[in-house]
């Protein structure tokens, strides 16, 4: 299936090619860890010295790292979204997912691939602009966690989208998905747990706290988000 799936996945980076917007969507990790890696130390520094305060914005530099990291994720895999949709609306999903690999190799290929560039390419932003000294485990957890909610954002943008306009204003909200990352950050007791059905919650509580238990509500909330968006998918697309 997967040398299949690869041969499908050249084929949509071909399509890639020609589409402006999908190209631009690449490069966004890279612009945006660019534009927080040097701007946000040169205001640090500006409004440090502006207000006579030894530090303002550097006890929560490990929140632009964290902010870094879910883009090339959410990126990478609204791009594959929005390929599928375009697919989608040109009835061609449909033939392509009977040929031997299957629906199954067809969303691999859409969505299995560029979530594995994903996890490299996040771990190379992380690599050249991250703000904090972050340890490799933490690197590879903030790159798996931004390649997995990649693939649940995507799902929910071709599961709930009817056409590639629909998907486009899904893919903004659905960007929420990574919200819950921050909010052990922002909230403290019990009222943080109202968030627990967001798998980027438990990233943000490990990544706090380093506790394992973390990384298992990720696994299960995950997995439930996954076999939820994959029925709605098969029921609306296929």
């Amino acid at each position: 299936m997967i040398i299949k799936s690869r041969i499908m996945f050249i084929q949509m980076i071909k399509q890639i090619r020609r589409d402006m917007i999908c190209v631009l969507l690449l490069f966004v990790p890279f612009i945006a860890g660019a534009a927080i890696h040097f701007a946000i130390p040169f205001g640090e520094e500006m409004l440090c010295r502006y207000l006579g305060k030894s530090q303002i914005l550097s006890p929560y530099y490990f929140l632009f790292d964290w902010m870094i990291s879910l883009l090339p994720g959410m990126m990478y895999l609204f791009t594959g979204g929005l390929i599928i949709l375009g697919e989608l609306d040109d009835k061609i999903a449909g033939y392509m997912s009977v040929t031997p690999a299957g629906n199954n190799g067809y969303l691999f290929s859409r969505l299995g691939f560029p979530a594995i560039i994903s996890f490299f390419i996040n771990a190379l932003v992380l690599e050249l602009f991250s703000l904090t000294h972050l340890s490799l485990p933490d690197i590879f957890i903030m790159s798996l966690s931004s390649a997995l909610l990649g693939v649940i954002t995507a799902l929910l943008v071709i599961a709930v989208s009817s056409n590639k306009v629909e998907g486009m204003a899904i893919g903004k909200i659905s960007g929420l998905v990574g919200i819950g990352m921050f909010i052990p950050v922002m909230f403290h007791g019990k009222a943080q747990y109202l968030a627990a059905f967001l798998p980027s919650f438990w990233t943000g509580k490990y990544l706090l706290g380093k506790n394992p238990f973390c990384l298992f509500g990720f696994a299960v909330t995950f997995i439930l988000w996954m076999v939820s968006l994959l029925r709605m998918y098969g029921l609306k697309h296929v």
